[in-house]
């Protein structure tokens, strides 16, 4: 039986070095024995994107969708190493599929394909009300750093 580990904002602050405004997730999930990992956004009116994309008309950037998937995308390259981190490395093929507004919650599913050469790939799809908004395929590479330490536990 799989089990999953859920992460809130504490959790995730200690694997993503992202902080606020640029911290796109409120909840990660993590079921263990398979290669995929949900991530979770709400996005809300109050949000600086909002201000001028666009007014009178909010609408999610494309450019953040993209970065709520990537950031989902990178639990699945989880370490014990404490100083190796994945990092984002290439957009492969992206589609927006359909708009994302405030008030809709983003679910960000990302699965691991394979490893090539020094590259990880993943691909993924999310979805707000199970209609899918952005299918994706990125890849990532780890990175040694003695600054890669965000915050021990």
């Amino acid at each position: 039986m799989n089990q999953s580990i859920i992460y809130g904002h504490p959790e995730i602050q200690c694997y993503l070095p992202h902080r606020y405004p640029f911290l796109f997730l409120d909840k990660v999930e993590i079921v263990s024995g398979e290669k995929t990992v949900k991530g979770l956004k709400n996005f809300t009116i109050n949000e600086n994107i909002f201000q001028g994309h666009f007014p009178g008309e909010p609408l999610v950037p494309g450019v953040i969708l993209v970065e709520c998937m990537a950031q989902t995308g990178g639990f699945l390259f989880i370490t014990k190493d404490k100083f190796k981190r994945s990092y984002l490395s290439s957009i492969k093929e992206c589609k927006f599929l359909a708009s994302v507004h405030p008030g809709d919650q983003l679910v960000c599913e990302m699965n691991y394909q394979r490893k090539i050469g020094d590259f990880y790939c993943a691909t993924g799809i999310g979805y707000v009300n199970k209609k899918r908004v952005i299918a994706i395929n990125l890849a990532y590479v780890f990175i040694n750093n003695q600054k890669a330490v965000i915050n021990e536990k």
